[in-house]
């Protein structure tokens, strides 16, 4: 979340407003990174502590926590400090260019901006929206949202979005329920650069990207994404997660080490890495470590 905020700052020259929807409380030493960047590049950032106990009986995963659904409510707790429009990121995102453009779109008139989800349009998820029952034949992805609050509030979009989730389990949870209620109310573009998820990153280059979505398991923060085997290390994807790591090391989060494995996943890509790369005695402690997260379970 931090390199996110860090990486918009550096790539904005309008001044942003931040607001962090939290689950918890928020460590001492962020609350004072986010503090210093406030300071220094004179922008808000305000920090909302959410209760998730209107969330903890709704599904989660191991990559999507109750945390997604927080995007459901955010308008509403906005609209309060009398905010008409807002960008919702994912924290899995950076920033690469200039987002004020996005202040060009015109939404008036619709619920909000959203960007189709490209893994969701093409091979055996292209017919997912007939299966949720919608009039568009397109699907969104969730992850990135300009919203107009005063029609998103109108519609009740929250109240209406916690009610289904209360009735029904969706395999894609909230962003499932949004493309319900939205449907037909919302601009879909297909330009992918304004939300480039994980498994596109290889068909756009970074000059004209302006948000990269890190989607599914293999985070940037992770230490494995940092050490790639022959076989990708000269792709646009590499490049990507490069230049997450560019602005990790700039940003007030430098000191914060990458993320080491914890679950069987983890070790599996770590043990893939080191196959890809020949380093065949690391590849087998990878792979053993593997071997026994998913076993003892």
């Amino acid at each position: 979340m931090g390199v996110l905020i860090y990486s918009i700052i550096k790539n904005t020259k309008t001044k942003c407003a931040f607001h962090i929807f939290f689950n918890g409380n928020m460590p001492t030493g962020d609350i004072e990174k986010f503090t210093y960047l406030s300071q220094k590049y004179s922008v808000p950032i305000v920090i909302y502590y959410i209760n998730n106990f209107y969330f903890k009986n709704f599904n989660s995963t191991s990559t999507i926590t109750e945390t997604a659904y927080y995007r459901l409510i955010a308008p509403n707790i906005l609209r309060v400090k009398n905010i008409n429009k807002c960008i919702y990121f994912d924290t899995d995102m950076l920033c690469l260019n200039d987002i004020s453009i996005f202040n060009e779109f015109d939404i008036r008139d619709k619920i909000a901006f959203v960007v189709e989800d490209y893994g969701f349009m093409i091979n055996k998820n292209k017919n997912y929206w007939k299966i949720l029952g919608l009039k568009s034949n397109q699907y969104f992805n969730s992850g990135f949202l300009i919203i107009n609050i005063e029609k998103y509030i109108k519609n009740n979009i929250a109240e209406k979005a916690i009610e289904l989730l209360k009735k029904n389990s969706y395999p894609h949870m909230d962003q499932d329920v949004l493309n319900i209620l939205l449907d037909e109310e919302v601009i879909v573009s297909k330009n992918f650069k304004y939300n480039l998820v994980t498994s596109v990153l290889d068909e756009y280059n970074t000059d004209d990207v302006v948000v990269v979505h890190f989607t599914g398991t293999r985070k940037p923060w992770k230490e494995y994404t940092s050490f790639w085997g022959e076989s990708i290390s000269h792709t646009k994807r590499q490049n990507y997660y490069a230049r997450w790591r560019h602005y990790w090391l700039k940003s007030p989060w430098k000191e914060v080490p990458l993320d080491k494995p914890k679950i069987a996943t983890d070790w599996r890509y770590l043990a893939e890495m080191y196959y890809l790369d020949k380093d065949i005695v690391n590849c087998i402690k990878a792979y053993s470590k593997y071997l026994f997260f998913k076993f003892s379970k």
